[in-house]
Formats: C-alpha cells, structure tokens, sequence
C-alpha cells in the first residue's frame, strides 16, 4: 500500500493516474490547509477522483493561519508541518509502505533557489532527496517519483490523457517566497541563460554525488568527537572541537543541530557561522539563542548544543516533589526524587567527621539534637521567598535565591530543591551549612545527622 498525497492539480493528479496505469495499490489523502476559498472544493474533487479509481480516500485539514501564529512559523512553514504531519499519520494507520509526493524537476529547481538565496550550505544545493526517511516518521519513506520530470511534461500527459484537474490560484500569489521564484526569479535568470532550469538540476544532482560521501565522513566525524549525548542536549570537548579545521567544525555544528531539531530541513550557514564564532568568542554569559528553539553554551571546558534555555545538566541534585515529614528518632533512609535519598540518624558526638565539600557544596551536616524545637522534619522543597540562617552568619539571615546564584545551582533544579524545616525554621538546605541556632554547644551530647546520597 501507497499513500499519494493529491491536491488536485496537474502533478500530483498525474501521480495518481499513472500508479493506477501501473496497478500499483494505492491510497488517496487530500489535505485542506483552508487558505483560500475554493481549498474545501479541491478536496471534494479528490474524493471523487478516488471514487473513479475505486481507492481509499483520506482528507484533513487545519486553519494554517492559526498554527503559524501559534508555532511562530510562516504559512509556508507550518502549511508544510501541518500537511506532512497528516500525511504520515494516516501512513501509519494504513500501514503503507511510503508516503508518495509529486514534486517535479521544476520544484527541485525552485527549492535549490531557495536555499541558495536563505544563505545554506553545499547541503542545500542537493534539493530534495527522491526517496528519504524525513523528520516526519522514523520509518515510513517520503518518496517523490516525479523529481525528473518537468512540468510541462506532466501538462501534456494531462492532456494525452484527458485528464480534469484544478487549479490553484494561490500558486499565483507572489506572496509566498517558492511563487516570486517560479514567477519572477526564473524568467529573469532563462534571459541570461535558457538552460538554466537544467542547469541547476544538473547540479543540484552532481552535489547529490558528493554530499553522500561527505555525509558518511561527517557522522564519522560527530560519533568521534561529540562526548556525550543527554535528553534534549549534545555537547563536545572545547579544546578537541577548537583543534579541529573549520569545515570539520561547521560540519559538527550542523550536524549537531540537525541531531536536536530533525524538522529543520536546512540550516542556514549564517546561523552554523555564528555558532563558530561563539565557540572561539564566546560572550560573558556563555549562552545564545539559535533558531528552531536550540541553545549554545560554553561551560565546564565543554561546548553545548541544546534544546533547553538552560545548560544541560551533568549530575544528579537533590530534589524533593513531594513533602514528607520524618520523626527524628526513626532513623532510615529516605528516598527522593530523581534517584537520591536522605539519611536521617541520631548519633554520639563521638560519631562527629567534619563533612566533606564536594563541588563547593555540603551534602550532609551535624545539628545539635537538643536544639531542635520538635522531634518532627517536615522535608520540602525550595520556596520562593525562604529565608535562611546560616551556620557562620551570626543569625543573620539570607534569601536562598542568593545562596543559590552564589553557589551557582543550576536554575532547572532550584525550584525543587531539598530543604529541611523544624518548627517553622529551616535547619539545613541541602549543599549548605546547618542553621546557625542548631550549632554544636559545650554541653552537647547527641546529634542529628543528616546526608543526602547520590
């Protein structure tokens, strides 16, 4: 089973007629992106031409005008998203082996236009590809019969072949980028050179050749040299990614975006330029914005490309979703969210080990047991407004927002953040030291111990 994606026009319903000539076994799907009038109509006319070929028919349909403001796309863009998302939906539904289109030899033309004038690189030259996993479904093909062809010998099949078709007068509207190229650019270009159309198909193909060898070198290249890969982020060494030429740096760069936002089907080389010159010149912050919603970040002597607005993380921190109260005597572990638990115990003073730092934070602390108001923790997490006293402040009080940026806790974990209250005070904040009124005394016997672990 097929699914040919039919608008109604010449080409695509050419496609059609020729898979049903060949007896191929196919399913008609027509997507109403309802930016003009006559959209519905067009529908109604596949629908029909399914009924003459006695195959399966499927439509959709989306208010594009809203999906581009709400996604922040332009109506090309998101009609794009919109269409294929349908298409390979109903693909999977119908278990078709491919998902068929029918772009021609002028569409190629136009695209590799396109791409040349958004600023991409040698990727860009090849056009689209005939037959290609895409962003869209990670194993049903997108496969485009017609790249060869020219328009004008889809028109004269049409009319070998009496064939009816619509008519799309937004085809017409030089509104959209792809029609002022159709309309406008090329008729400038074929006064310069008639064969400019074959021309570059020609070498749309012939970079085609090329790109599929320098393809495989560059996924040697990423797989060598990007040093770990996390949900939402991929990061590399700075000193072995600046050692490295520039074509080999781009290509990671572009590799590594494509890696995050698979949708994007180009990468302007401005964009990839402006990555390379933030990995030799990165800005105090260490952080830019980049299109498609991904992120750089130089850190740690690691350079970052991710989906979050925030550096990825590389440890596990304490946090606590869901309050709990312990009772002091019953001493056990705790566990916590996102793999760590608390240690709660009443030990001798004699059982006193100065803690460790690790990282500059304190991942457990001492309080002397017969200065805690109750025998009840209340565990909880981080609220905005909490104050602190500190071990070493004298009872002077602090916001631990502003322990949090001076220690620098990463800004996605502080919201949850391990804090331990006893009697409406807070004794300890996970990483800190102890509260100052719970500090060891001359005549302290007991202690309680707390400790969280990784």
């Amino acid at each position: 089973m097929l699914l040919v994606a039919v608008s109604g026009g010449p080409d695509s319903s050419a496609l059609a007629h020729m898979l049903i000539k060949q007896h191929f076994n196919i399913t008609l799907a027509s997507f109403d992106h309802q930016l003009r009038p006559g959209s519905a109509q067009d529908c109604h006319f596949v629908q029909h031409m399914a009924e003459q070929f006695d195959v399966p028919f499927f439509t959709g349909k989306a208010d594009i005008h809203h999906l581009a403001e709400q996604q922040k796309l332009s109506l090309e863009d998101a009609a794009r998203q919109a269409r294929y998302g349908f298409l390979f939906t109903t693909a999977q539904t119908i278990q078709a082996r491919a998902v068929l289109t029918a772009h021609t030899a002028d569409d190629q033309v136009e695209t590799v236009l396109m791409h040349i004038l958004r600023g991409s690189g040698t990727r860009g030259l090849t056009g689209m590809a005939a037959c290609a996993i895409s962003a869209f479904h990670p194993t049903i093909p997108l496969v485009r019969p017609l790249l060869g062809v020219w328009r004008t010998q889809i028109e004269e099949y049409c009319r070998q072949y009496e064939l009816q078709t619509r008519v799309d007068e937004s085809n017409e509207d030089q509104g959209y980028f792809r029609n002022r190229i159709r309309h406008s650019l090329i008729p400038a270009l074929q006064s310069y050179n008639p064969s400019v159309q074959q021309n570059l198909l020609n070498l749309s193909e012939i970079v085609k050749e090329d790109w599929d060898f320098l393809e495989n070198q560059y996924q040697q290249l990423y797989d060598t040299f990007h040093t770990s890969e996390g949900e939402g982020y991929v990061s590399f060494s700075l000193e072995k990614f600046r050692s490295l030429k520039n074509g080999a740096q781009k290509a990671l760069i572009r590799r590594g975006m494509q890696t995050l936002a698979p949708a994007e089907t180009q990468i302007e080389h401005s964009t990839v330029l402006r990555v390379l010159h933030f990995t030799q010149h990165p800005n105090r912050a260490g952080h830019m914005d980049l299109p498609a919603g991904l992120h750089a970040f130089i850190a740690r002597n690691k350079f970052y490309l991710s989906r979050l607005a925030v550096l990825p993380l590389t440890r596990t921190y304490p946090q606590c979703r869901q309050a709990f109260d312990v009772k002091v005597e019953d001493m056990k572990n705790y566990p916590l969210q996102d793999g760590g638990e608390l240690l709660v115990e009443v030990v001798p003073l004699t059982a006193y080990q100065p803690p460790q730092t690790s990282a500059g934070l304190l991942w457990e602390a001492y309080f002397d047991l017969k200065a805690l108001p109750t025998d009840i923790l209340n565990v909880r997490a981080y609220r905005a407004g909490d104050r602190f006293q500190p071990l070493g402040m004298q009872g002077r009080s602090v916001k631990l927002s502003d322990l949090f940026i001076n220690k620098k806790i990463p800004v996605q974990v502080r919201e949850h953040w391990l804090v331990v209250e006893n009697g409406n005070a807070i004794v300890w904040v996970a990483g800190f030291q102890p509260a100052h009124f719970t500090r060891m005394q001359p005549d302290t016997r007991r202690l309680l111990h707390l400790q969280v672990k990784f």
